[in-house]
């Protein structure tokens, strides 16, 4: 989608990522949904930190299909295991992108956690998915359509979320005014969607980056 619309997000992008993906590694990057019962004392980006040491053999985690996983879980890993579906019991839709307008507007706020990263297109290669249609989530649509309603009946609200709109507009002109952000919309403009890269050469490209990290941890 190109041009940036003020109707729900669900409703823009029913297109989807494949269920079982090699690569890019940061596509099996997972969240928590945990009980806070003390066994770990921070809370993280993606998991739970910092254990308490003597509560952990009491941990147990399970994936998004309810299998068990190791105690490597416990402590580091923060990527669901390769080759495999992990969403029969839990799902988090991410839409990291948006139309390729809103695009252009989150790369000059540049990335969440690190706004000095400038995004490019890399970052939208990496997530610019349309290969399978799932539309799981309208199932919830006459609940949240009736939330709406009542949020967008609320004055106030409804003063906020169209002085908001009108901001992205205005922001949207006023960069595509300066020639970087325009280069950049060109760019996505000419970029296809992504396709999946095959198993081998994950396994390929995953052998080098686990070689280089043991190389560089001696």
């Amino acid at each position: 989608m190109v041009r940036y619309a003020d109707t729900p997000v669900p409703h823009q992008f029913p297109k989807a990522a494949p269920v079982v993906m090699y690569w890019p590694w940061r596509a099996a990057m997972f969240k928590t949904l945990y009980r806070n019962d003390k066994t770990y004392r921070n809370l993280g980006v993606h998991r739970p930190r910092n254990p308490h040491d003597e509560r952990l053999k009491q941990a147990r985690w399970f994936d998004g299909e309810g299998r068990e996983l190791d105690p490597l879980f416990h402590t580091k890993r923060i990527f669901s295991n390769f080759g495999r579906s992990n969403y029969a019991l839990a799902q988090l839709n991410h839409y990291p992108l948006g139309a390729m307008e809103s695009f252009v507007l989150k790369a000059a706020r540049g990335r969440a956690v690190h706004s000095d990263h400038l995004l490019g297109l890399d970052y939208w290669v990496e997530r610019n998915w349309n290969i399978e249609t799932d539309d799981s989530i309208h199932r919830y649509d006459t609940p949240v359509a009736a939330k709406r309603e009542e949020l967008a009946a609320d004055p106030v609200l409804a003063d906020l979320h169209a002085k908001a709109v009108a901001w992205r507009q205005a922001k949207l002109d006023a960069l595509l005014h300066l020639e970087p952000y325009r280069a950049l919309f060109a760019r996505l403009l000419m970029a296809p969607p992504s396709q999946p890269v095959p198993r081998a050469a994950a396994q390929m490209l995953a052998g080098y980056g686990t070689r280089a990290r043991q190389a560089k941890e001696g």
